[in-house]
């Protein structure tokens, strides 16, 4: 349910609003294209900015590079061995999804660097992962495609190792 929308560009449909989500105790912005944008509307999103999941360690950062101009930073003393990003614990249709992760890195080394993956079961189901072990150019989308399971919520995570950064933005998914 939109709360609140902060922006929109009628000539785009470029999108900045709060909104009430399933899940979260708190606003949520989401950024995006709408033909309309009013409060009081029901959208169906397909992805969320970083800074909008559960963290364990990084803060948020003001980036002109991320979508929403702010990303979840996890830098060389925060949180190694530990995920600095997780949930939100969606209910997904079951089938076959692509989801994306924005996101960027340096100094990420074989065996220390971060882990993009997507699980059920309140995490202890591993649909599909990808092993992050190495320095980006910038934001790069990386693409784990899962098979959600039936009737169960499903996660969105980040783990991080070791003493390298890594920057989310936002994570999208698609069905296929």
């Amino acid at each position: 349910l939109v709360e609140r929308v902060t922006f929109f560009n009628e000539d785009t449909g470029f999108a900045v609003l709060k909104i009430k989500a399933k899940g979260f105790r708190d606003l949520v912005t989401v950024v995006g294209s709408l033909p309309a944008a009013n409060a009081g509307e029901w959208h169906r999103a397909r992805g969320m900015e970083a800074e909008d999941l559960n963290h364990d360690g990084g803060v948020s950062v003001a980036d002109p590079g991320a979508e929403n101009g702010r990303a979840w930073k996890a830098g060389p003393h925060h949180s190694a061995g530990r995920y600095v990003v997780w949930g939100p614990y969606i209910d997904l249709q079951p089938g076959r999804y692509r989801v994306s992760f924005r996101v960027r890195a340096r100094h990420l080394k074989p065996g220390r660097g971060a882990v993009l993956d997507v699980t059920a079961r309140r995490g202890t189901e591993v649909l599909g992962e990808y092993r992050l072990e190495r320095s980006t150019h910038g934001y790069e989308w990386i693409n784990v495609e899962v098979t959600t399971p039936p009737g169960d919520d499903v996660e969105f995570r980040c783990w991080k190792g070791g003493k390298g950064t890594v920057v989310l933005d936002a994570v999208r998914w698609q069905r296929l």
